[in-house]
Parts: structure tokens; sequence; C-alpha cells
């Protein structure tokens, strides 16, 4: 291993000279506690023996979908927002179905999301 001048290449060296004696004992006794809290870590359990009634999950209520104006989004970017946020499909996957680039799709999603956004700000600043 090649050292500059004034390096020894060993923990401890000239290399950490610079450095203030109390960030030194800071990092070490951080490290001991880390050690420690790891060590006392509880074991963990098989999902197989935690009882169903611990795992269970709160119902979700269905949200209605928002209705907006026709115009607002073209048919393109109203399918891709369709795909990617109701069906939960990636953009590889759209890009895929839909044959096109995957760029196009992010750029139309990029572009609707620009527009919900400013129609949503004026509905806003309308209600006040």
């Amino acid at each position: 291993m090649a050292c500059t001048p004034g390096t020894t290449g060993k923990l401890g060296s000239d290399i950490d000279a610079d450095v203030h004696p109390a960030r030194r004992i800071s990092a070490a006794v951080d490290s001991r506690a880390r050690d420690a809290l790891r060590r006392r870590r509880a074991d963990s359990v098989p999902i197989e023996n935690v009882p169903e009634a611990q795992l269970a999950v709160d119902p979700v209520e269905p949200v209605q979908k928002l209705k907006l104006p026709e115009a607002l989004l073209s048919p393109r970017q109203r399918e891709i927002l369709g795909m990617l946020y109701d069906r939960e499909m990636d953009v590889a996957e759209v890009a895929r179905a839909l044959g096109i680039d995957p760029q196009t799709v992010r750029s139309a999603h990029h572009k609707a999301m620009l527009k919900l956004r400013a129609h949503f700000k004026t509905d806003l600043e309308g209600d006040y």
C-alpha cells in the first residue's frame, strides 16, 4: 500500500493527528453503545409463531375517485395516470403496454401532474 509522506497507513497514525481527541473518544463511545444495544436486542420470532390477532390490519375504506374536467388531461395522460395509479403498474410496464418509450411515459406523467397541481391550486385559491 502506497502512503503519502507523513502517513503510515495504520489506525491512530499521522492520518488521525488532526482529529480532536474528544471526537475520537466520542466515536469510540458511540460504537461501544451500539454494540451493547445490538447484544440486548430481543430475539426474533418466526412469523408463523405470531398469533393471527397481532397481525390484523384495520380494513381500508374505499376512496371516491376525483371527477376531473374532461379537457384538463389528454386521453393518453389519463390512460397513463390510470395505469400508474389505479392499476399500480410501473413505468416500464406502462411503456411496454402502450408500445412507447419509458421516457415518454415519465414525460406525460410529469406534464399531467403539473396540470393537476395547477388546476387544484386555482380551486383552493378560489375557496378562500
